[in-house]
């Protein structure tokens, strides 16, 4: 870690109701939220187009709105499917929803991952 930190640079951050640690690096932050581990964290960041070696309170208000969004939309995905509820079409849809600007390249592994559960 630098001796300068950035201007904006925040301590202490909320996502997904758990308190994330500033100071670490993003994917490592990330796995302090129950059920998120290293190798989830590292899936969701890289296709938010997120640098790896940034630390987690040197990221922007929009890039944790982000993160916030696809952590819950695939856990509630992943939730649906655990009690069969889920069908293709909603995975496709809540695909859309996120890709709605063709911004993050989830369809791929999100569809495999959820139906392979």
């Amino acid at each position: 870690m630098s001796l300068m930190l950035p201007e904006k640079f925040q301590h202490i951050l909320r996502i997904v109701g758990t308190n994330i640690d500033g100071k670490r690096k993003v994917m490592f932050a990330m796995t302090a939220i129950k059920g998120v581990g290293r190798r989830y964290a590292n899936i969701v960041l890289k296709n938010a187009d997120v640098n790896l070696d940034k630390r987690a309170g040197e990221c922007s208000e929009e890039e944790f709105l982000i993160f916030d969004a696809l952590f819950l939309i695939v856990t509630l995905l992943v939730i649906e499917k655990a009690i069969n509820t889920v069908s293709t079409q909603n995975i496709q849809a809540s695909v859309a929803w996120i890709n709605h600007e063709n911004r993050y390249n989830l369809e791929n592994w999100l569809i495999f991952t959820i139906t392979n559960y």
